[in-house]
């Protein structure tokens, strides 16, 4: 199998990388070919911070999200 060799995540301010690839399951560089962008989309748009992904298979085995976080306007500390 061909497996991810790059995950470049961009725009993510609140959400570490790690995170994104946690919760998008992606952390152990799964098959390239086998890895559905639209799967990882709607797991990532289950976290409350994400507002929108978008994803890009590029040639080279390279995996681009562009994370669009809500802006937080106050938190609560309870």
């Amino acid at each position: 199998m061909m497996p991810i060799n790059n995950i470049y995540i961009y725009g993510n301010k609140i959400i570490d990388d790690d995170e994104i690839m946690e919760i998008a399951d992606i952390n152990s560089y799964p098959s390239f070919l086998l890895t559905n962008k639209y799967i990882i989309k709607d797991k990532l748009l289950n976290h409350d911070y994400i507002k929108d992904v978008i994803i890009k298979k590029k040639f080279g085995n390279i995996l681009e999200l562009e994370i669009v976080e809500y802006k937080v306007v106050a938190t609560n500390k309870e």
